[in-house]
């Protein structure tokens, strides 16, 4: 009779981890020093290392850097270099608030996508409105792509609220561009929309204000109140309003020759443009006026400007 006995034993793994820290903290058997940039060393075994971080499995694998005993790990915080190589010998961590940035900025360096995935939960807890501008250009910066539509519709659903606290200043061009063009804030009115463009312009004006056209042309007029409109009390009006973005101030200019309502607005070549619309005998308007601010003066152009008249008509210039 044949016998067919077998026993299976897997061994335990933390105690073969604990023996390498143990030498580790003896500094017997290393064979490696990192050094941070700023003279912190750390003693460790590249097998280890290679074992349990990409970073270093590739160093070690195809890089100079194997044969090497001292190494330099450029831009690592060197808390942050103790923190994740006690990771890798004990597999525990701790974040907390204060140590999340330098440990999301090193496990991004190494590799340790656990570790960015633990951070990332840690910043999504602590969410707030006077942090959250931060929060997002963190996670922008390394590139916590699930983390950070988190961060963006947070923002959007506070943005009444964020918009008070002077972080939301520090946002780049194309975050803040981001944010004011969607259709997704959450705001009891446009103008602190308004309010907001102008102070974060105003925070850097000279390398913001070329921007400011761009910026302006996000925000809904239409949804505004007369104060903030620009809106006179009829329908009709040939009345102008122009606003001071660096102010935060409406004045009058000159009027127009024709009471429109509900006209199209273009600018070309410094000009102001203004079409379509309908007058006060309710006929679609044809006659283009146009403005020009140097001399605060409104010219009729003789021809109509289209070969239908329109209302409620959007437009566009294309340069060729």
């Amino acid at each position: 009779m044949e016998s067919n006995e077998q026993i299976s034993y897997t061994r335990n793994t933390d105690k073969v981890f604990e023996v390498f820290q143990s030498l580790r903290n003896d500094d017997f058997l290393c064979d490696v020093i990192l050094k941070a940039d700023n003279g912190y060393t750390v003693n460790a075994h590249k097998v280890v290392l290679a074992a349990a971080c990409p970073y270093f499995l590739a160093m070690f694998s195809h890089f100079k850097e194997r044969e090497k005993k001292h190494i330099i790990i450029k831009e690592l915080d060197p808390t942050a270099l103790k923190i994740l190589i006690n990771y890798m010998y004990t597999g525990q961590i701790l974040v907390t608030e204060e140590n999340v940035q330098i440990l999301l900025a090193g496990s991004t360096l190494l590799q340790l996508h656990s570790i960015q995935e633990v951070c990332c939960d840690l910043l999504k807890r602590i969410l707030h409105p006077t942090n959250c501008s931060d929060i997002w250009t963190l996670a922008d910066l390394y590139s916590c792509q699930e983390f950070l539509p988190i961060c963006e519709s947070y923002i959007k659903q506070h943005f009444s609220e964020v918009v008070k606290s002077d972080e939301f200043l520090s946002l780049s061009f194309d975050q803040f561009f981001k944010l004011i063009s969607s259709d997704e804030l959450t705001i009891l009115s446009e103008e602190i929309v308004l309010k907001c463009v102008v102070k974060w312009v105003n925070h850097l004006p000279s390398s913001r204000k070329d921007v400011l056209p761009k910026l302006i042309a996000q925000i809904r007029f239409l949804l505004m109140s007369k104060e903030f409109g620009g809106r006179d009390e009829s329908e009709f009006h040939k009345s102008v309003e122009a606003y001071c973005p660096s102010t935060g101030v409406w004045t009058f200019i000159a009027d127009m020759h024709i009471r429109r309502a509900n006209p199209s607005v273009f600018s070309l070549n410094g000009l102001l443009l203004v079409m379509g619309g309908y007058n006060d005998e309710t006929s679609n308007e044809e006659f283009l006026e146009i403005y020009n601010p140097k001399t605060n003066t409104w010219k009729i152009n003789n021809e109509p400007a289209v070969n239908n008249a329109y209302r409620l008509v959007g437009i566009a210039c294309i340069i060729t």
